[in-house]
């Protein structure tokens, strides 16, 4: 008698690993932190593992900015040729 060999399935086309987040979740766990007081500055997803973590803090202060912020709050400004 042949034993069978287990298959993991295989993620649907276009993914390249199965999605375990939920929105849900993260919602629901953002509103309890700001419930509990607290602003969140950012949430960080691992779609492979489904964690979620709130980073609490300011979200101003975490705010790094894009490059781009500057050229756009310039663009009205008159550039030499």
């Amino acid at each position: 008698m042949r034993s069978r060999k287990t298959q993991t399935p295989t993620p649907p086309a276009g993914r390249s690993t199965v999605n375990r987040f939920r929105r849900t979740e993260a919602a629901r766990l953002i509103r309890s932190v700001t419930d509990a007081g607290l602003s969140v500055a950012r949430v960080e997803v691992d779609a492979a593992s489904g964690k979620i973590s709130v980073v609490p803090g300011n979200p101003e202060a975490s705010h790094r900015g894009n490059p781009w912020d500057e050229v756009l709050k310039n663009a009205d400004t008159k550039r030499p040729a």
